[in-house]
């Protein structure tokens, strides 16, 4: 782990922010880092807030991250995971990230898949040393992922949540960053905060606006590209105004082993990491955890189908990049070059 968070600390890795370090009337801007949620989260306030209002938010961050992890034991998810099929008594948020899961479940046509808890323990591509899990070991998991046999029952501030499958175990992680970020961005908002970027790990929502008129400029990351003094190699940069963007990408966590690489996208119906056509895409919109859920879901289904989904969805873009380098945008975003 420690090896891990100093991997992190070198360099928030899926976006690079590109920000001037003074506000549009020249105060220094307030920021925080921290490493939470199994990666490096930092935040920033432009305009309002105070250190204690940063301290605030870090500590809401956590303990929306002690209630959704797989990896801490008395989770609410750790809880699931562990009562062999019983029903538990969990938080409303907790069923909500549930059911967000599960509907990308249904979009995804089952590739974004909640219950692959115990093929992600498998394959640990956060551990220090990842590895190509036993084939039999893997074959014994995929009877186990199923998110349809999810059961969630919500009675007012009654929530109870039961895997039907006693073997079952719930991952969230491909959707609770969106959801975490939604809520430290409402957050700071309702305490004053007017312009502000939050990035956990690269999930990242802008807070309005650079100044009046100029957006924050949010780098991506070129796939597999060289990196210089600790700073990553970028394709260009997108303006973005009280807006999140997210970035899947099969360049972030992974291992090469006998010459082959493998990535965390796992493939729920081979246990394997899913074969794509694309090496990474960011996806733009209004909430940060539909954007976190269709950038791993446009991942998995390759190029013509994740653009013809974006299409359909008015509020969203995408900047996709394929496995031979080419970078396309849907229409209503622009990457400005360097």
């Amino acid at each position: 782990m420690k090896k891990l968070q100093r991997r992190l600390l070198g360099c928030i890795f899926i976006l690079i922010f590109i920000v001037t370090q003074t506000s549009c009337a020249g105060k220094v801007p307030l920021s925080q880092t921290d490493f939470l949620l199994n990666t490096v989260c930092k935040i920033t306030l432009y305009e309002g807030g105070d250190e204690q209002l940063l301290k605030d938010a870090f500590a809401l961050c956590r303990e929306y991250e002690n209630r959704l992890s797989r990896t801490i034991s008395q989770s609410d998810i750790g809880k699931i995971n562990a009562a062999e099929g019983a029903s538990v008594a969990v938080d409303k948020t907790t069923a909500e990230v549930i059911l967000k899961g599960m509907e990308y479940g249904q979009i995804s046509r089952g590739l974004f898949d909640i219950t692959v808890g115990e093929l992600a323990e498998l394959w640990n591509f956060s551990g220090d040393n990842p590895s190509v899990p036993d084939e039999k070991q893997i074959e014994a998991a995929l009877p186990h992922i199923g998110y349809a046999r999810i059961h969630v029952t919500q009675n007012g501030e009654q929530n109870e949540v039961a895997l039907e499958d006693p073997q079952a175990k719930l991952d969230l992680g491909g959707i609770a960053k969106g959801y975490i970020a939604d809520k430290a961005a409402v957050f700071l908002k309702e305490n004053g905060v007017s312009k502000a970027i939050i990035n956990l790990g690269g999930n990242v929502v802008c807070i309005g606006e650079k100044s009046e008129g100029v957006p924050f400029q949010i780098g991506i990351e070129k796939p597999f590209g060289e990196e210089s003094q600790g700073e990553k190699e970028i394709l260009g940069t997108v303006g973005m105004k009280d807006k999140s963007i997210v970035t899947s990408g099969t360049y972030e966590r992974n291992f090469i082993e006998k010459g082959v690489l493998y990535y965390h996208i796992l493939d729920p119906q081979t246990g394997y990491p899913m074969k794509t056509d694309l090496d990474g895409i960011s996806i733009i919109g209004p909430r940060s955890v539909d954007c976190d859920g269709l950038s791993t879901t446009c991942l998995m289904l390759g190029f013509e189908e994740a653009k013809t989904l974006i299409d359909s969805m008015p509020e969203y873009e995408a900047i996709f990049v394929k496995k031979d380098g080419t970078v396309v945008s849907t229409e209503g975003v622009a990457l400005m070059k360097e």
